[in-house]
C-alpha cells in the first residue's frame, strides 16, 4: 500500500499510509494465537522493521516523484511564458515593419505614380506607362505584405472582419470560394494568434488543398472561443507530418506550439480525397 500512494506524488499521505501499514501489522501479528510462540516477537519486530524500511523507501520515493512533478509543471510553464514572450516580440516587429512599408515605401511610390502621371497627361512615353504600371503593381504587393505582416484591419474592425478579409485574399490565390459561419459577439485577449492561426491555414488551403469550398466558422462556446477551417480538397495522411516537418514545412506545428502556449488545443483531422478540418479552441 505505502509503494501505491507514493505514485500519488504526496509525501505526507504516504508517510501516514506507512504508518497505518506497520501498525495494522503489529496488531494483526499480536492477535494472531501464533504470537506466544518462541521467536514470535523477534519475528513480528524484524517484519515490521522491514515493513517502515519499506515505508520509508516509499515517501522519500513519493517525495522525489513531487519535486521533479513540480519541477516538470515550472518549465512547463516557463516554456509557456517564453513563446508568449517570443511571439508578443515578433508581433511588434511585424508591427514596427508593416508601418514602416506603408508609412514610408508606399506613400513613396504613390509620390513618384502621381509625378508619373502628371508626366504622362502632358504627353509622356510609353516607358513611362509601363513605369507607372510596375509602380501600380509594387504597390498593390506591398500592400498585401503589409496585409500579411500586420493586420490592421483586426485591431480596427476586430475578428471577424479580418477573417473575412484573410479568407477572401486566400480564395482569390487557391481559386476557390469561402463561405463564412463567425459568431464572435465579444474580444479575446488572444485575437493575434487566433487570426494567425487562421491565416496559416487559409494559405495551406490556397496552396495545397486544390479544395472547391472551404469554411471558416468561429464560435464561442462554453466559455471558449472555438475556431475551425475546413475544405472539401484533396485531404492527406496524417502519418506524413513528422517528415513534412523534418523537410522544413513547420506551418503547422508552429501554430501548435503557439496555440498551446496559450492553454489552447488544436486538432487536425484529414483523410486522402476527403477534405481537412482543423480546429483550434483556446480559453475564453
Amino acid at each position: 500500500m505505502p509503494i501505491a500512494v507514493a505514485f500519488r506524488f504526496r509525501p505526507e499521505l504516504t508517510a501516514l499510509s506507512s504508518s497505518v501499514t506497520v501498525v495494522a501489522y503489529i496488531l494483526q501479528a499480536v492477535a494472531h494465537p501464533a504470537h506466544t510462540q518462541p521467536q514470535a516477537s523477534r519475528f513480528i519486530a524484524v517484519q515490521a522493521g522491514y515493513l517502515l524500511w519499506i515505508g520509508l523507501a516509499a515517501v522519500m520515493l513519493s517525495a522525489v516523484l513531487e519535486q521533479r512533478t513540480r519541477r516538470v509543471a515550472e518549465l512547463a510553464e516557463r516554456r509557456r511564458e517564453l513563446i508568449a514572450e517570443a511571439l508578443s516580440a515578433g508581433e511588434r516587429e511585424r508591427r514596427t515593419l508593416a508601418e514602416g512599408l506603408h508609412d514610408q515605401a508606399i506613400q513613396n511610390l504613390l509620390s513618384a505614380r502621381h509625378d508619373l502621371e502628371e508626366v504622362g497627361d502632358a504627353g509622356g512615353s510609353e516607358a513611362l506607362t509601363r513605369a507607372d504600371a510596375a509602380i501600380g503593381t509594387t504597390i498593390a504587393e506591398l500592400r498585401e505584405a503589409v496585409f500579411e505582416l500586420h493586420p490592421f484591419v483586426l485591431e480596427q474592425s476586430g475578428l471577424e472582419a479580418a477573417l473575412r478579409a484573410a479568407g477572401q485574399r486566400a480564395a482569390r490565390r487557391g481559386g476557390f470560394r469561402v463561405l463564412f459561419d463567425l459568431f464572435y459577439p465579444r474580444r479575446h485577449p488572444q485575437e493575434v494568434l487566433l487570426f494567425g492561426a487562421a491565416r496559416e491555414l487559409l494559405t495551406n488551403a490556397a496552396a495545397h488543398a486544390e479544395a472547391g469550398t472551404v469554411w471558416v466558422e468561429l464560435a464561442v462556446r462554453d466559455g471558449s472561443v472555438e475556431l475551425a477551417v475546413r475544405d472539401d480538397g484533396r485531404g492527406f495522411d496524417l502519418g506524413v507530418l513528422p517528415q513534412r516537418m523534418s523537410e522544413g514545412h513547420i506551418g503547422l506545428q508552429s501554430q501548435r506550439e503557439r496555440v498551446e502556449s496559450a492553454g489552447g488545443r488544436l486538432e487536425i483531422r484529414s483523410t486522402p480525397g476527403r477534405g481537412t478540418e482543423v480546429e483550434i479552441r483556446l480559453p475564453g
